[in-house]
């Protein structure tokens, strides 16, 4: 009877030990996850942040390039010797790819920031690409759906390069009152769309479409 007492005990313990493993196995697997999860956050965060720097010097093809997930090889300091250069040359481009592959798909918010620095630089058929580009990803994934501050940048580009036509067809598309659109219309839209009208001279349309 020892024995077997004996061996029920050892039995327990076996899948105590079992037990606590496949718990600090499952804990272990979570936290990695979150881990994965904060580091590509924070990886877009920076991305979005550097896009903001871009569109704020007026550097609206680099924001774009950014957003693309596109880096700029930097260059080399002189007094490094041909070889030299050539290898740490390929180490950044390995570099860059690398960061490259691991950026996740970018966010509206990244979007949003890239549409400020087209509409900074009045880059009007850039911003209306890219509005276009975010609806059509927005069918698979909703949250990349324009939302005011997406608006209000296409117009404002629009209203930087003088193109009242585009910005009327714009906002009567997308934004028109706010009817039949995904998003509610915010009065920055109304005010960038009126301030778009009344750059091309045509401010009381403007009126009359927005009333």
């Amino acid at each position: 009877s020892s024995s077997s007492s004996s061996s029920s005990s050892s039995s327990s313990t076996r899948e105590g030990i079992l037990r606590k493993s496949q718990e600090e196995e499952t804990t272990a697997i979570g936290a990695g996850g979150a881990v994965a999860f904060y580091n590509e956050e924070m990886m877009m965060k920076k991305h979005t942040q550097l896009i903001v720097e871009h569109g704020k010097r007026g550097h609206w093809a680099a924001a774009l390039r950014t957003l693309r997930g596109i880096m700029t090889t930097p260059k080399i300091g002189r007094g490094v010797k041909k070889g030299e250069k050539k290898k740490q040359q390929q180490q950044q481009e390995e570099e860059i790819d690398n960061e490259r592959r691991r950026l996740p798909s970018p966010d509206l918010f990244a979007y949003n920031a890239a549409l400020a620095a087209l509409a900074k630089s009045g880059q009007w058929f850039q911003a209306l690409q890219l509005a276009k580009e975010m609806r059509k990803m927005a069918r698979k994934r909703p949250s990349l759906t324009p939302d005011s501050y997406s608006h209000s940048s296409v117009l404002s580009a629009c209203a930087k390069a003088r193109v009242w036509e585009h910005a009327l067809k714009y906002f009567e598309d997308h934004c028109d009152g706010g009817h039949q659109h995904e998003v509610i219309i915010s009065p920055y839209v109304f005010n960038a769309f009126a301030h778009a009208m009344s750059r091309g001279g045509m401010w009381k349309r403007a009126l009359g479409v927005a009333g």
